[in-house]
């Protein structure tokens, strides 16, 4: 009993900080490697692409690892061998939802719905509070829609390597 209460505790903990706000109108990205598809209705992992342009420039020297950790994507700290992309969707708010395990289906969290089960069943690099799980710091919001749903007001795909360069 004592260990239930005390997980409880800790989960409320890590859930303090609610994640920010996402405007109406508002663009995503989506990380991944080379060579990784989405279908249609798999739902990824997206960040406000703002928070990540803002990450960016707040490093000295912002790597693709560095981006990758902050994604809760990669725990080593070294440069990934892989190359990555990222795919930049002007989202349409509506389609978005919270990964957050502690709220329940719908309720509103920093202006969306919280994901309903079958949307968040891949944890991925959720920590169960609609945050990555990042080892060196404060990982990025993220919101869950599906590759449809985000492609379908269109999309770029830049090398990782180039936005990271666009944006410092």
């Amino acid at each position: 009993m004592t260990w239930l209460l005390l997980a409880a505790f800790v989960s409320a903990q890590e859930c303090a900080a609610e994640p920010p706000t996402i405007p109406s109108n508002t663009s995503v990205v989506w990380v991944s490697h080379n060579g990784k598809h989405a279908g249609n209705n798999q739902y990824l992992w997206v960040t406000p692409t703002s928070e990540v342009t803002r990450w960016i420039g707040s490093q000295e020297r912002a790597t693709i690892g560095g981006l990758l950790r902050h994604l809760g994507l990669r725990k080593r700290k070294g440069e990934p061998k892989r190359r990555y992309k990222v795919v930049v969707f002007d989202a349409d708010h509506a389609t978005l939802c919270r990964p957050i395990e502690s709220e329940a289906p719908g309720a509103i969290v920093g202006g969306l719905p919280v994901c309903e089960p079958a949307q968040a069943r891949d944890n991925g690099p959720n920590n169960g509070c609609g945050w990555a799980d990042a080892r060196d710091g404060d990982g990025a919001s993220l919101v869950r829609a599906t590759w449809g749903d985000l492609s379908a007001n269109g999309f770029c795909v830049l090398p990782a390597t180039r936005f990271l360069d666009e944006a410092q």
